[in-house]
């Protein structure tokens, strides 16, 4: 009922709502679709409407118009200044232009402000369209002038602002940090920083000293290293000890061997001039008459291996070409057997061998084919994708057969659970010693005294670190790390243990000497540049902070301007 009575409605004012409905679809489209009506972006990207806000720089909206007119002030400033087609620029200026327009407004802000010496300086040296055979040339500069008021309606004058406004915003950071010095102070501190002097002495737990234990012994079973101790640890760290995955192919060889072939006079002259270091003893090269029967066999082995490559890239081929439409893998496998019995070439099959098997049995040491079969794979693609030259010959093969990594059996790598186990233990016992000596040292009222025999009595070992500064070079690693640490100590301290490679270690600082007037004064002449600098650089990276937290951008690198 309700439909109906629609539907007549529809019918006897179709031309009245058509009206309503077109007016409708219309300034939606206009109002929707028109970039600039209201400033707002809505559909469209950062570049469609004039009055959008592409940006906030310190509290300032910068609009699309403004944007697009600020990159092209870039393109002008640097065709001037390079003479290059301004399309190379644009990936620069893109990324670089919202930090350049903070620049100018933070100068602007701060009252920063390039002299007109500081433009006229920049134009006449650093633009090279204006620079003819003496330097800089007047005529070209009115020449420049001409044209960019022809073709972008550009006066000179609007040209030197851009030259000012940019030199303006370089000048920013320079006159916030002109003002740094150093404080006495600081060059006192720094100076003491340097050329202080620890003495320190170094204490070391080595787990070397925990792993005198025998297997098997009672020892070892009241340690918690007894067979079933070693049985648990296995279980709980399977991954520890992994069978190499194990893989079996089939391979033809093409050895290398000396050619039958009795090379001429001129070769033998030309291998020799284009070898003549092959051919030296005690440093100087031979006479060809002392050498000639060397020099000929070297070309009968070249053109041996030659012949050897050529072969087995002939038998890659044929291997290929019959192989290409057969999908089953056993198949390719079944098809290089019979291609191998019809040219009567010798088909080696190995035994299983892993990634890090040294000498396959019946070929050899040839670790260049043993990494290629590893990338092949029996159920997949099992041949080699090409004829593979190694050291003893050249190789077409495939893999037949392949075992994935597995955790070992526990009766096979008892041995290294046994090493692992008791490594952990050694660990665990150096860490057990080295804090229980830390809280005695730092319980005894007379520590520095007692030291030497502390530690003899923990199984520590004592070593001292005597006059160092933080300048300490050209020691052991263990020592450096002492030495870091023993920096950090309060005078009279010992430090926590911490754990190295081979040991756990504790530093106990027994003091520090100050350097005196004569140290002081050298380490000055050698920091006050550096310190200066190191503090602008600080204050510049302040000033690049500050930029970034003053400006808000929606522009995105990848938008066209």
């Amino acid at each position: 009922m309700v439909i109906r009575r629609m539907n007549t409605v529809l019918v006897k004012h179709n031309k009245i709502l058509f009206g309503i409905f077109s007016v409708i679809i219309i300034i939606s489209f206009v109002w929707f679709f028109t970039p600039g009506l209201d400033g707002s972006l809505l559909f469209g990207g950062a570049g469609a409407s004039p009055n959008a806000t592409v940006a906030t720089v310190f509290g300032r909206k910068i609009t699309n118009k403004q944007y697009q007119q600020a990159y092209r002030d870039r393109v002008l400033v640097l065709e001037a200044m390079t003479g290059r087609d301004p399309s190379q620029f644009h990936s620069y200026i893109e990324q670089t232009l919202i930090q350049e327009i903070a620049r100018e407004t933070a100068a602007d802000v701060l009252g920063i402000s390039a002299t007109d010496e500081e433009v006229g300086n920049f134009i006449c040296n650093a633009c090279a369209v204006f620079r003819g055979k003496n330097g800089f040339d007047p005529e070209l500069y009115k020449k420049f002038a001409q044209n960019i008021q022809e073709r972008d309606g550009r006066s000179i004058a609007e040209f030197e602002n851009l030259i000012r406004r940019m030199l303006s915003a370089d000048k920013v950071a320079s006159e916030l940090t002109k003002g740094i010095y150093l404080t006495s102070d600081e060059k006192e501190r720094m100076a003491v920083l340097l050329k202080e002097k620890f003495n320190a002495r170094l204490i070391e737990f080595p787990f070397a000293n925990y792993k005198n234990i025998k297997r098997g012994s009672a020892e070892a079973k009241a340690k918690g290293l007894g067979e079933t101790d070693m049985l648990n640890y296995y279980k709980a760290n399977e991954k520890q000890f992994m069978t190499a995955p194990l893989m079996k192919a089939l391979i033809v060889r093409f050895p290398y061997a000396p050619a039958n072939y009795a090379p001429t006079a001129k070769e033998i002259e030309a291998y020799y001039k284009a070898h003549e270091n092959d051919f030296k003893k005690a440093g100087k090269v031979q006479p060809l008459a002392q050498v000639r029967n060397q020099v000929a066999e070297a070309i009968r082995q070249e053109k041996g291996r030659l012949k050897a490559q050529q072969d087995a890239k002939n038998f890659r081929d044929a291997l290929y070409s019959a192989s290409e439409s057969v999908e089953n893998p056993a198949k390719q496998i079944d098809l290089l057997k019979k291609l191998a019995a019809q040219r009567k070439l010798q088909l080696i099959q190995t035994d299983w061998f892993n990634a890090q098997t040294a000498d396959l049995k019946g070929i050899g040491k040839e670790p260049a084919l043993i990494a290629a079969l590893f990338r092949t794979n029996p159920k997949h693609n099992p041949l080699l994708t090409a004829s593979l030259r190694g050291n003893l010959g050249v190789y077409v093969a495939g893999s037949t057969a392949v075992q994935p990594s597995v955790p070992a059996a526990f009766k096979d790598v008892q041995g290294k659970v046994w090493d692992a186990l008791l490594a952990d233990y050694a660990k665990r016992a150096a860490s057990e010693a080295a804090h229980n000596f830390s809280h005695q040292v730092a319980a005894r009222a007379n520590a520095a005294k007692e030291l030497p025999e502390l530690a003899k009595k923990a199984g520590g070992k004592l070593s001292d670190l005597k006059n160092f500064t933080r300048e300490a070079q050209n020691e052991t690693p263990v020592r450096m790390f002492a030495m870091q640490m023993a920096v950090r100590q309060q005078d009279k301290t010992i430090s926590q243990p911490e754990s190295t490679n081979d040991s756990m270690i504790l530093v106990y600082l027994d003091g520090r000497i100050q350097p005196t007037a004569a140290e002081k004064a050298e380490a000055l002449k050698q920091i006050d540049a550096m310190l200066n600098y190191s503090k602008m650089m600080m204050q510049q990276g302040s000033v690049s902070i500050w930029f970034q937290a003053n400006v808000q951008s929606k522009i995105r690198p990848e938008e066209e301007p």
